[in-house]
């Protein structure tokens, strides 16, 4: 290309050719090839106005014939840095493959100081390389090939260096929202005047957002030769929102000709002057404004916009009722929200200036929330919600079950409306005599569970009634009383996963249901682990509170448990559930009372157990066909692993249970001996001595959580509240307290506080200030007999577990009971 050239690359791999002429080749960013050609010509490599000019690439520079000029630096910067403090730049540089120190340069940017050559291994080329501070491998930013002798002080070199600098003429800046300036932005430069140069002022957002409150575009600030300072006039949105004063960051940045200052970085306040509107809702679910119980009709007015985005408020209604909202009086589009106590949308609608927002449904009891947020822009709004509760009669719906036997006791679960707890719940016989309810539980307005003794009653179609604070309500001929027909009414199952791959999980699935016409006592059911411990071992359980540390064990004499007469037990203790072979349950019921299954109850256990390769044996088809498969993993019989479920009988004396052989391996080691004498005293006797009393007991402890909603089958932790009670640990826990000094300075706080607890456990230990008193600085170490450290602060303690090799296996936060 004859005659004197510009060319410019851009962006890409490119390939520039100069031709005659004394040309420009600028290859812009990414890897280029420039040849200048003949003529004395000028090549840059790089975009001279990115951040890292040459960063992440590699250009081939030639010259050719003629006086050459190669540019791997500016007055700024040094061209082919990485800024990685932990490279030498060998994957960012510039090849020049024809420079002769006799006729061309090299401009770079600094002093001679900031440079070094090397020779390459191969000696056919030299490493120019730019010298980074302190440990930082100097930067590699151009090979210049078939050269040698080459060193930095050669004239070929030539160095540029500006003194002169921009930078902001302070850190803060301030304007009004209208546009009036309070201090004007100002960029001076210094140390020199001669020469055009640029910089850009970007703009981001601090508090304020663009552009709903300035005009975030980038601005370009050119100074003349001589030209010493510029003012930067930033667009700023009025608007009428009433808003906290807000900021935006501005920063210098592509400056051309020139290095920055120190003051690079600014902050521009907008002073908001628009009148404060005041907000009366709150701002989330958790400040929402609360409205209380609505009954009728509440009316209120509000303001959102773009920083009061969302106004909330809380109603709670008593009773199943319709529900209203109406918003209106907007001045633009806002949106309605209706959600339940979880946050969750349970309705919705927009309201706008020419339609009034609604929503019209009907409520069930609970506690609900309104969300009123801005569309598009700022608007006054005027709500009113209205609540009015259905005005459902008392009445009966349903009742279950409708049937029982004249030989005991029956629980019937009453649905209906507009139950109270004053609720008194009768059978009335075809001759109008009347059986009262030896027990009425209220669950809520709409259920309620009876208790009725039976016996002697005549068979028949007796009516049910319910008296109660809205009168009386009659079902007639709803329940039937017929003769018993079941001996034993306790129909029991017991599955098991029959095949099962090695390591996999199986299941053993006990199902239980009452099959008679009468209540019966929730069962205890014993699932027994019958194989040799080499061969499975039990792993978990269904059970919400079946845990892993915690086993309740109960064996008897009936079903396969091998032997007669007697009960054993196994106490709550901290054993791993996978060493233990007994795991113990409740078939408690689902409907009503816990401590009782009525007639057609039924529910459902499930243990889970992993076995070992030895009790699997080999999986074969019918009549004794195929085999193992040839992998390692094929599905197997675990005809070797066998189970039994036992079950404590109720009625009678009951089998007699020996507690002195649990009481002192039950002890736990951070209570004293003389307190669980105490404790355990009481745990007993709250358990009595026989089986039915312990299942008893069981049962009064489910049925009790069941009504606290705590409903539990799980033995362990039925036994673990009978243990709490017997301790006295329900409760506060704190009988008295008291702080004896503090110290807040110098330094740390320091408090010495002492306190006596209400537990057993707590008042029989011996401490530093008597028998139940501890303080915040007391502190025990217990050694257990199998190397476990106990740490005790108070009633809490720290538990190191330890290997044989007197390793820490790992450390629990626990209490002492």
């Amino acid at each position: 290309m004859a005659g004197n050239d510009l060319i410019s690359g851009n962006a890409g791999g490119d390939w520039l050719g100069g031709g005659d002429g004394n040309d420009t080749l600028n290859g812009g960013a990414d890897n280029d090839a420039l040849y200048g050609e003949a003529g004395n010509d000028v090549l840059i490599g790089v975009n001279e106005s990115n951040l890292n000019p040459g960063q992440n690439e590699t250009d081939y520079l030639s010259g050719g014939t003629g006086s050459d000029r190669f540019i791997l630096g500016n007055a700024i910067k040094a061209y082919y840095d990485d800024q990685n403090i932990s490279s030498d730049g060998g994957y960012d540089y510039a090849v020049i493959t024809d420079f002769n120190s006799l006729e061309d340069f090299i401009q770079l940017h600094g002093t001679v100081s900031d440079y070094r050559i090397i020779l390459n291994a191969r000696g056919d080329a030299s490493n120019l390389y730019f010298d980074k501070p302190g440990s930082e491998p100097d930067e590699l930013i151009a090979i210049l090939q078939n050269v040698s002798g080459l060193s930095p002080e050669n004239p070929s070199f030539a160095y540029v260096k500006s003194n002169s600098q921009l930078q902001f003429s302070a850190s803060n800046f301030t304007i009004n929202e209208n546009g009036t300036v309070v201090a004007p932005i100002v960029i001076t430069r210094s140390g020199g005047s001669q020469g055009e140069v640029s910089v850009t002022v970007i703009l981001s957002n601090g508090t304020a957002t663009k552009p709903q409150d300035y005009n975030g575009s980038n601005i370009s600030v050119n100074f003349a030769d001589g030209q010493i300072s510029k003012v930067v006039n930033i667009p700023i949105i009025n608007d009428s929102e009433s808003e906290t004063n807000e900021t935006i960051t501005l920063a210098l940045s592509n400056p051309n000709g020139i290095a920055l200052g120190s003051q690079s970085t600014a902050t521009l306040t907008i002073i908001d002057d628009d009148e404060s509107i005041p907000d009366f809702a709150g701002n989330s679910l958790g400040d929402a404004r609360n409205l209380g119980i609505l009954n009728g009709s509440q009316t209120l007015n509000d303001y959102v916009n773009a920083i009061d985005n969302n106004d909330y408020y809380r109603f709670e209604l008593l009773k199943k009722s319709t529900f209203n909202l109406t918003v209106g009086a907007l001045d633009a589009d806002a949106n309605i929200q209706l959600l339940n106590s979880s946050g969750l949308v349970v309705n919705s609608a927009i309201a706008s200036l020419s339609e009034i927002g609604k929503i019209n449904t009907t409520l069930e009891a609970g506690s609900y929330y309104l969300r009123v947020y801005h569309k598009n822009e700022a608007t006054n709004y005027t709500l009113t919600a209205q609540g009015t509760p259905l005005q459902v009669p008392l009445q009966i719906t349903h009742i279950s079950p409708d049937r029982g036997s004249n030989s005991g006791q029956i629980t019937i679960t009453i649905d209906g409306n507009q139950f109270t707890n004053n609720a008194a719940v009768s059978l009335i016989a075809p001759d109008n005599t009347i059986r009262n309810a030896t027990n009425v539980l209220w669950l809520d307005e709409t259920k309620l569970v009876a208790n009725f003794n039976l016996e002697s009653l005549e068979v028949g179609a007796y009516d049910i009634k319910v008296t109660d604070t809205a009168g009386d309500v009659q079902r007639n001929d709803v329940f039937t009383i017929e003769e018993p027909f079941k001996e034993n009414p306790l129909e029991i199952d017991l599955a098991v996963t029959p095949r099962l791959r090695p390591w996999n999980i199986g299941e053993v699935v006990v199902t239980y249901k009452n099959v008679g016409n009468t209540d019966i006592l929730a069962p205890l059911f014993s699932l027994n682990l019958l194989s040799p411990s080499g061969l499975a071992e039990f792993i978990g359980s269904n059970s919400k509170y079946f845990t892993s540390s915690i086993v309740g064990g109960v064996s008897t004499g009936r079903r396969g448990s091998g032997g007669g007469g007697g009960i054993s037990i196994t106490l709550p203790e901290d054993i791993k559930f996978k060493v233990a072979e007994t795991a113990t349950f409740l078939g408690t019921g689902n409907q009503g009372d816990s401590s009782t299954l009525s007639p057609g109850e039924t529910g459902t256990f499930k243990i889970y157990f992993s076995p070992y390769p030895a009790a699997m044996v080999a999986a074969g088809g019918g009549g004794g066909g195929g085999g193992a498969g040839a992998g390692g993993d094929a599905e197997r019989a675990v005809g070797a692993i066998k189970f039994s479920l036992n079950i404590v009988e109720s009625g009678g004396a009951g089998n007699p249970i020996n507690w002195d052989a649990q009481k002192d391996k039950a002890r736990p080691i951070t209570i004293p001996v003389d307190a669980w004498n105490v404790i355990y005293k009481n745990f007993t006797d709250a358990l009595g001595n026989t089986s039915d009393s312990f299942q008893k007991a069981l049962s009064e402890n489910a049925s009790h959580l069941g009504r606290l909603g705590e409903a539990s089958d799980d033995t362990s932790k039925l036994l673990a509240f009978e243990l709490k009670q017997a301790n006295n640990s329900l409760g506060a826990g704190i009988l008295a307290s008291n702080v004896d000094s503090l110290t807040p300075n110098p330094g740390l706080s320091l408090t010495f506080a002492r306190t006596y607890l209400q537990q057993i456990s707590s008042r029989f230990t011996l401490g530093s200030l008597g028998r139940g008193w501890t303080h915040n600085w007391e502190s025990q170490v217990i050694t257990e007999e199998n190397g476990n450290v106990i740490i005790q602060t108070g009633e809490t303690a720290i538990l190191i577990l330890k290997t044989k090799e007197d390793k820490v296996l790992y450390v629990n936060k626990r209490t002492s009971v």
